[in-house]
């Protein structure tokens, strides 16, 4: 099979993976597998950070202490609050 005969069978089903079930199977996924383990990676990576920071004076402490955190912190919050509000409401058993 040529990569050319693997496009056109994907493209010619991908209206059936699209489905709305395998997007919310995405969306499900993101938010239980993904975000945990790039929010631990983020935790590790903003105490470094605060801790390279004891080391610097001015905008470098500054960046290190409050700026890179806090874009890192606030963007894992967003993408956090968006999947949260696009996870389909749990079916009553």
């Amino acid at each position: 099979m040529t990569i050319e005969e693997l496009k056109n069978e994907a493209l010619s089903s991908i209206s059936d993976f699209a489905s709305g079930e395998a997007k919310d199977a995405i969306v499900a996924w993101i938010g239980d597998t993904v975000l945990p383990a790039v929010q631990s990676v983020a935790d590790a990576f903003a105490t470094q950070l605060k801790r390279d920071a004891a080391e610097e004076t001015g905008w470098p402490k500054f960046r290190d202490t409050i700026f890179l955190p806090g874009i890192i912190n606030l963007t894992l919050y967003l993408v956090g609050k968006a999947v949260g509000k696009m996870r389909p409401a749990e079916k009553a058993a």
